[in-house]
């Protein structure tokens, strides 16, 4: 499954360590998420759609989904 959370990390200038940091989870989470296509909890997704200004389903690969409801 492809996300767009890598997409934005890069879009605001942050590293896989700080977006991990932001969210309350280890780099290596960041990593599997964007190389590996695991998805992140539920509690965290709700987190990264309030920093990057997003809905889950955009965060979660859905293109036609951008700003947040």
């Amino acid at each position: 499954m492809d996300t767009n959370i890598k997409k934005e990390r890069i879009n605001h200038h942050l590293t896989q360590q700080e977006l991990g940091r932001l969210v309350g989870v280890k780099k290596q989470a960041v990593c599997e998420w964007e190389k590996r296509g695991r998805v992140p909890r539920m509690q965290t997704l709700i987190k990264l759609s309030k920093l990057f200004d997003k809905s889950i389903n955009y965060l979660m690969g859905d293109s036609n989904e951008h700003k947040k409801k």
